[in-house]
């Protein structure tokens, strides 16, 4: 055997590089868990924007059949009026709101430090309006 490799066994077995081995197994957690999370934010966007993309597709296409071939052949789709306001309302508040919604619960449940600040907030707010009833 070299004295390289006699080296490079010796420094294997020191307890300094078990130590290293354990933080980049939890740098690898991490980043696999903020990985994680970074997917399921995309996803939850994706998700609920494809029925807002999907809608002006829809009436992209409604408008040009109508307005391209004569306007007997086609109904107006969207002149009806469960089209017109319930499609671009749902679509566009509905959709928007839940994905307001469901970004705060992934990062609560998803992140140890967001979920303490937000725990650390909303007792320190409970007990301040406490002391306030406490006063009357």
């Amino acid at each position: 055997m070299y004295k390289t490799d006699q080296a490079v066994r010796s420094t294997r077995k020191a307890p300094g590089n078990i130590a290293r081995r354990v933080s980049v197994k939890k740098s690898q957690q991490r980043h696999r868990r903020a990985t994680v999370t970074v997917i399921l934010m995309t996803a939850t966007y994706i998700l609920c924007n494809v029925p807002v993309f999907l809608n002006y597709v829809l009436y992209g296409v409604w408008s040009a059949l109508t307005w391209s071939s004569n306007a007997s052949d086609y109904q107006d789709f969207y002149s009806t009026t469960f089209m017109f306001y319930y499609s671009w309302n749902s679509c566009l508040v509905l959709f928007v709101l839940i994905n307001a919604v469901l970004n705060p619960i992934i990062y609560v449940t998803r992140m140890k430090e967001f979920r303490q600040f937000v725990v650390g907030k909303t007792s320190a707010y409970i007990a301040g309006s406490c002391k306030r009833y406490d006063t009357l």
